[in-house]
């Protein structure tokens, strides 16, 4: 089990083929100034390095991802001031794919305004098998998090193994006794500010899913 980049070879011949790919991605943080400097973006610490920030990950984005593909944001997908909203909405609607948002520490506008961005669905988790989706890592550190624990809790419950997770900025926390962790942040080197496949997922059980939200809708 392990990332799968766009750039490799059988994605790039499923692509061709027309077939659904299903993507991965968390923390872009679009609007959000600080995270330049906290992370340690290439950009200058400033408004106009935020705007140039925004669109380097548009652009990486939209470099992988087709209309068709399917795409889980696991959370903090923008941190903005009022007066940027519009332009967050325009940014995000902007993104191609069918969207679904799993929400973050940083999220914290109405579902409406989410769904108004183009996410056909906005959520805190999922679980596919054993795939568990959230925008935390679950790690002990987290345990004073209300949230966290009610999420690990339903790990739990649900018997499973690997957990998607977004939140952490660099390298993933380490794996535990029934925990296998995958950070699909886009401040985490292996993904490259891009999206990211996942081997192994349940793709049917994904692709029915989001047919059923579009078909309810």
């Amino acid at each position: 089990m392990r990332y799968s980049l766009y750039s490799d070879m059988r994605a790039l011949l499923r692509k061709t083929s027309g077939e659904h790919m299903i993507y991965f991605t968390s923390d872009q943080h679009f609007g959000h100034t600080n995270i330049i400097k906290y992370c340690n973006r290439p950009f200058e610490f400033s408004r106009e390095g935020t705007l140039k920030c925004d669109e380097f990950i548009r652009e990486k984005y939209c470099s992988v991802v087709k209309e068709d593909d399917i795409v889980f944001f696991l959370g903090d997908v923008a941190l903005y001031k009022n007066p940027e909203r519009n332009r967050i909405r325009a940014l995000i609607k902007s993104l191609p794919g069918q969207k679904i948002l799993l929400l973050g520490n940083h999220d914290h506008d109405k579902n409406n305004f989410y769904l108004s961005c183009g996410f056909l669905e906005v959520r805190y988790y999922l679980q596919f098998g054993e795939y568990f989706m959230c925008h935390y890592p679950l790690t002990d550190e987290e345990e004073q998090n209300r949230r966290v624990v009610e999420l690990r809790k339903l790990y739990t419950l649900g018997g499973c193994k690997v957990l998607i997770h977004g939140h952490t900025h660099d390298d993933s926390p380490p794996d535990e006794e029934g925990i296998k962790r995958i950070n699909v942040c886009v401040d985490n080197p292996q993904t490259g500010f891009m999206p990211v496949k996942v081997e192994g997922i349940p793709e049917q059980q994904i692709i029915e899913y989001v047919n059923s939200i579009k078909t309810s809708s």
